[in-house]
């Protein structure tokens, strides 16, 4: 009978470790040991393939392979980093690349490396030219890095910005043309967006090829008249101070103009846009005949907006095409005008019907109509194709969170969901929209990619990456799954998702603490159905030390309607912090959290909630970690500002109430700032300033800077600031817990 006692008791301690899983680091999560496998896929545009990057570092090897659509298997390596040049008969060692694109006849490939940021989104970088059928590889410049390399329809001639200035190489001759020589940094900058069209609306290229490739129309931005900021680096001997250009509230904003260079005539015209003061050029694109340009032209106050047509000759304005209006504010959608290719209207996004929504908007009749209709969202406008007159497009129609594949008639008939799983969709469809190739991911399972034709059929069984090799890799480790909820709160509806709520079993009268994270501001929703790795990892992380971790979107967050991202408009915080509270309370009473243990943990803009919390609604909750938090809406850029707030001068009164510091006095303990010292999106001044309001308050709270870190603290494939960062976050909270 002891032996058979014995031998249970061996069974079940073996059984238990076995099934006991391994703890999450913060050092395996910021290295890339978790990172999912995942594409830069890139469409040729000469027929139904695909071309993407394979790597293997531990054999220095790079290659860009293309797959055929029509039967998903591989066709042919493209190129790769140990390329044989038959003119020179000897293997040329090739650095690792970051991207790469086709030319229009795809016997050209750009190959982008070096890669180094110039504003947040933006970058500059060597590009290589290969000839894929004279196997020769040549530097498209060898005066610098450049950005945003595009070739004219035509193929022969491929444009790009160098130094702030905008030039195009004839790839038949090498024959490099300066268009402009006025660019410079902090001055002119031509056919690109500086930080402030960047940051404000999203924009990154800002030229056009006309449709016969020889005339180009790009934006040129006159900065002259912008106040500076000073960013300050330490890691050299002497500090070294760079001037940022940027307008904060109330003052001089940059001017924009729009100008056509003429290549045969090696001529300029500007396009007439009436004042160039005070107001913002947001898109531009060719009509389908090449005769005249689409602008967009927003005025200051970002509450009415006109497409305005323009002669391409002489620059003179035709007519406005459409004009659209709003009491609060109108939003941008980069590229944000998509060409109906067998007619003279073309298509765009807007909210005017209160739901961003497909509008048809004819240039030739100057008449729009709504193309999408219902309480939803449309995400993207991916594909129009001329032969079967659909629109193919991405939506979160029935699922907030999610974002599906959809197709319509351009009648506006005919909407049929394409997408055969739900989650969170990416597409990449074919030159002719026969075909698309698709990425699918969920908030508990990683990238899937597979090719369908454009009905929706699969065109295999099997998915070209289904990121097994990464899902047997965490199998070993304690990661929890996420779960949606949603609640009621003032007529609307929250939508959130938690980690670690219900999901592990609790023991009966336990708690656990909470760390609700919060973003909230009207440019980026936070509560999707897709996989982010190391930030979901990390999730994860927090959960393993037995947290639960929850997220909502509150009021003033995007895609879930035009009433609820501007019910923040004039006020910023009523309804998003009573939204914060409700979330905080349904969390105690759904899923035991312990009511005496919650923190508030914000980025950016969350920054700026979590600190308003910390202050002017202290003691809310037990903790607040603000990271790179807004702390004075007048110290903030004039675009992001101004539209939601309006000028200082207009409220100076609500630019008062917003500050966390003036609630100063209020604080009661138990905050976290964190901020790079060189941040250039939200200057490390706000949490200086706040940090001076709260000392002078005698207040006792916790503040980190990291050196020379911008706004996303972060350092590369293997991320010891983000690593740093989280330890930091960790300890914080384990030593308030114990105070």
């Amino acid at each position: 009978m002891k032996k058979h006692l014995l031998l249970y008791t061996l069974l079940l301690t073996s059984a238990a470790t076995i099934a006991q899983k391994l703890p999450l680091t913060l050092e395996s999560i910021w290295s890339g040991y978790f990172d999912e496998k995942n594409l830069q896929p890139h469409i040729l545009n000469t027929r139904p393939a695909i071309g993407f990057i394979r790597a293997d570092r531990a054999t220095n090897y790079e290659a860009i392979l293309t797959l055929d659509m029509v039967t998903g298997k591989i066709i042919d390596t493209v190129f790769t980093n140990q390329a044989l040049l038959q003119n020179e008969g000897k293997a040329v060692t090739f650095a690792f690349f970051e991207d790469f694109s086709f030319s229009p006849d795809d016997k050209t490939i750009l190959i982008k490396t070096e890669r180094q940021a110039v504003y947040h989104t933006s970058y500059k970088e060597f590009i290589y030219l290969w000839n894929n059928t004279k196997k020769t590889l040549k530097p498209l410049s060898t005066d610098g890095k450049v950005s945003y390399p595009e070739f004219n329809k035509q193929g022969n001639l491929l444009a790009y910005i160098r130094d702030a200035n905008l030039y195009f190489k004839n790839i038949d001759n090498d024959k490099i043309t300066t268009v402009t020589t006025d660019g410079n940094a902090g001055g002119i900058i031509n056919a690109m967006a500086d930080e402030v069209y960047e940051d404000g609306f999203g924009l990154g290229k800002m030229y056009q090829w006309s449709p016969n490739g020889k005339k180009i129309a790009f934006i040129k931005i006159n900065q002259g008249f912008v106040k500076k900021q000073p960013i300050t680096t330490f890691d050299k001997n002497d500090a070294v101070v760079r001037q940022q250009v940027f307008a904060k509230p109330g003052e001089a904003i940059s001017e924009a103009a729009v100008f056509i260079y003429d290549i045969d005539n090696t001529a300029f015209s500007k396009l007439d846009l009436g004042s160039v003061s005070n107001q913002y050029i947001t898109n531009l694109t060719w009509a389908n005949d090449g005769a005249s340009v689409i602008v967009e032209r927003l005025n200051r106050q970002q509450n009415k907006l006109d497409l305005v047509q323009c002669n391409a000759i002489n620059g003179a304005a035709i007519k406005t095409v459409y004009t659209e209006e709003k009491p609060t504010y109108l939003t941008i959608y980069p590229n944000n005008i998509v060409a109906n290719p067998s007619t003279t209207s073309f298509y765009y996004l807007t909210e005017k019907s209160g739901y961003k929504h497909i509008h048809e908007i004819n240039y030739a009749t100057a008449v729009s109509k709504q193309i999408t209709t219902g309480n939803w969202d449309v995400n993207t406008i991916e594909k129009v194709t001329a032969n079967d007159s659909t629109i193919y497009f991405t939506a979160n129609l029935f699922w907030p969170e999610q974002n599906n594949l959809y197709s319509i008639n351009t009648n506006g008939l005919g909407l049929k969901k394409v997408s055969n799983t739900n989650g969170y969709h990416t597409t990449w469809f074919s030159s002719q929209g026969d075909y698309y190739f698709d990425k699918v991911t969920t908030i508990n399972t990683p990238s899937v990619y597979k090719i369908y034709k454009s009905t929706g059929k699969e065109i295999t069984n099997k998915a070209i990456i289904e990121n097994k090799q990464y899902q047997e890799k965490i199998k070993p480790f304690d990661v929890n799954p996420a779960k949606f909820f949603s609640f009621e709160n003032n007529g609307n509806i929250i939508h959130g998702w938690v980690i670690n709520g219900d999901t592990l079993p609790i023991a009966k009268g336990t708690t656990k603490p909470l760390i609700l994270t919060v973003y909230g501001g009207n440019n980026k929703q936070e509560v999707t159905d897709e996989w982010n790795d190391r930030q979901a990892m990390t999730y994860r992380y927090f959960a393993n030390k037995g947290y639960t971790i929850a997220c909502i979107d509150p009021s003033g967050a995007p895609n879930y309607g035009e009433v609820f991202k501007k019910s923040t408009f004039n006020s910023l915080t009523k309804n998003a912090v009573e939204d914060i509270i409700a979330a905080k309370e349904y969390l105690v009473k759904k899923y035991n959290v312990a009511a005496d243990n919650t923190t508030l943990m914000g980025w950016s803009y969350g920054g700026y909630l979590a600190t308003l919390f910390a202050t002017k609604y202290a003691g809310t909750f037990n903790k607040t970690i603000a990271i790179a938090p807004v702390t004075n809406w007048r110290n903030y850029n004039a675009v992001y500002t101004e539209r939601l707030i309006g000028l200082p001068s207009d409220n100076p009164e609500l630019y008062k109430a917003l500050m966390p510091e003036e609630y100063a006095s209020n604080y009661k303990g138990g905050l976290l700032i964190l901020h790079g010292s060189a941040d250039d999106n939200v200057h490390v001044q706000h949490s200086l300033k706040l940090a001076k309001a709260l000392t002078d308050a005698d207040a006792d709270y916790d503040m980190h800077l990291f050196t020379d870190k911008g706004h996303n603290l972060s350092d590369g494939a293997i991320d010891k600031t983000r690593m740093n960062l989280y330890r930091f976050i960790y300890k914080f909270l384990r030593e308030t817990n114990e105070k």
